[in-house]
């Protein structure tokens, strides 16, 4: 995924993409991946994100993962 928004847009559809890849139903494979997995596949798209916002783009979307509107979540949430 290439990270290189240049309207505020553009970093939304990114956010929008990155919100679905992070969701738990991805991460964690439908039940299928260890806790070890899901969060290196959380982490890996949460790096995705971080990369966006050091952009100087915060998401402006309604998301369950960037909650509330213009946070970026600061790293892994599971146990």
């Amino acid at each position: 995924m290439k990270i290189n928004p240049k309207t505020q847009k553009e970093a939304d559809l990114l956010y929008e993409k990155l919100s679905h890849e992070m969701t738990d139903e991805v991460i964690y494979q439908d039940g299928q991946a260890t806790e070890k997995q899901a969060k290196a596949t959380y982490l890996y798209w949460l790096d995705k994100a971080k990369q966006v916002e050091r952009l100087g783009f915060k998401p402006t979307i309604d998301s369950d993962v960037f909650f509330p509107v213009g946070n970026v979540p600061t790293g892994w949430y599971g146990a």
